[in-house]
């Protein structure tokens, strides 16, 4: 049915984007990552929606898992970060 297609393709949404950045992707087994990366500015400047948060997480954010296209684009951008400030 619909809702078990959907969860299916969030699994597997999740562990795709998991995978790619594993340095920084904190294990999940819903639908949105923690990841301990300051990107927050550069994907809002990209159109992608992220949570950051104050205190102790502030170089964290927080991405919801979306359709494929939508986490391509997030990939993309974050990817792009990541390779303009090298750990």
């Amino acid at each position: 049915d619909l809702i078990n297609e959907r969860v299916k393709n969030i699994k597997g949404e999740r562990n795709r984007i998991e995978e790619t950045f594993p340095e920084i992707c904190l294990p999940s087994n819903t639908n949105f990552l923690l990841m301990d990366v300051d990107a927050r500015d550069k994907l809002l400047e990209d159109g992608i929606a992220v949570r950051g948060f104050h205190g102790e997480l502030e170089k964290y954010i927080r991405v919801t898992v979306g359709r494929k296209k939508e986490n391509k684009e997030f990939i993309n951008s974050l990817k792009d970060f990541l390779n303009d400030h090298k750990r």
